[in-house]
């Protein structure tokens, strides 16, 4: 694998690209938050990347701020975060927002049916645009160098960069006994379709053997051989004729050679039809 594809170098995007800063805290953990407005008890975590509303009354709980988020309710109780609170390294930091870098996402975890999903919306921002268009094949292998097969490089540079960021705290939840699953739409489904391979290959330095991943409208993110692979741990559901997961070079291709073998046929319809 391409490790300059994955990892551009840091001076080189900070100059490109004026961007908000995502620093991983050692010093992380979890909050219970109680809602004011109907008293229902949510688990937080303390660096939280998200606007965090109340599942039953959808009051604001917190608010990101790059940092330790912003509580807007009272907190009941803090506990230590499964991540262990790694840093992560200071040429691989990550920005929120930017040509291919880690996109927006939501970690959530219910205790009592012991589950973890990582959710990925689909394309929302001129960035998210840039990695749609970022479509060139990256060649990727497992640990011991065994090709798997070539992916979209813009999907896996985020898939990446979301592993990077959550991966340890998902290896403690699988350690615990919790299932940890990707979910994503159209262009968030193609990423944690990515996220599950990396997951499983131990791409990042985080190996989860049991990881899933649930994808909705999922766009063409890799060849035949990489699909293969992705059979043991991804669901892709498509609705009816819905085109995003038919569109890919191949299929362009297709259309483009169906249409030059009719052209003669159209031309004869047409002059038939005046």
């Amino acid at each position: 694998m391409d490790i300059d594809l994955l990892n551009p170098d840091a001076k080189e995007e900070r100059s490109k690209h004026k961007l908000k800063r995502m620093i991983q805290s050692p010093n992380s953990f979890f909050m219970d938050v109680k809602c004011p407005g109907c008293l229902q008890i949510t688990t937080v975590f303390s660096h939280a990347q998200t606007v965090v509303l109340c599942g039953n009354c959808n009051v604001m709980l917190c608010q990101p701020t790059g940092g330790l988020a912003r509580l807007t309710a009272p907190r009941l109780t803090r506990k230590a975060a499964p991540s262990g609170g790694k840093r992560i390294e200071r040429d691989r930091t990550l920005r929120r927002e930017g040509a291919g870098g880690q996109p927006a996402f939501i970690l959530a975890a219910d205790r009592h049916a012991k589950r973890a999903a990582v959710l990925v919306p689909g394309t929302q921002t001129p960035a998210d645009c840039v990695t749609d268009l970022k479509a060139l094949p990256l060649h990727i292998a497992d640990p011991q160098g065994r090709a798997i097969g070539w992916v979209h490089r813009g999907m896996m540079r985020q898939a990446c960069a979301i592993v990077r960021v959550v991966g340890s705290c998902l290896e403690r939840f699988e350690k615990d006994g919790y299932e940890v699953q990707f979910i994503g739409h159209s262009l968030g489904a193609g990423v944690s379709a990515i996220c599950g391979a990396v997951c499983r290959l131990g791409l990042e330095g985080v190996k989860l053997n049991k990881v899933r991943s649930l994808c909705y409208a999922t766009p063409a993110v890799g060849n035949g051989s990489f699909g293969k692979f992705c059979e043991g741990h991804a669901i892709t559901v498509i609705n009816c004729e819905d085109v995003v997961p038919r569109l890919s070079i191949e299929t362009a291709r297709k259309l483009r050679d169906e249409l030059v073998t009719r052209r003669e046929a159209v031309r004869l319809f047409v002059s038939e039809d005046e």
